[in-house]
């Protein structure tokens, strides 16, 4: 499961921004997590159970 996630990140997150820090870096990514969370796109299981 998570290696699907990383998967994903890898390869719809990174490749799309030229990261200048670990700052920029982190802030990227927490986005990309909150914007898939809230049900963009699929990532699955990104903090819900498999029953919900």
């Amino acid at each position: 499961m998570i290696e699907r996630v990383i998967r994903s990140l890898k390869e719809q997150c990174i490749p799309r921004h030229r990261l200048e820090s670990l700052q920029h870096a982190s802030r990227v990514i927490g986005d990309w997590i909150s914007f898939k969370a809230a049900g963009h796109g699929r990532v699955p299981l990104l903090g819900k159970s498999r029953a919900t």
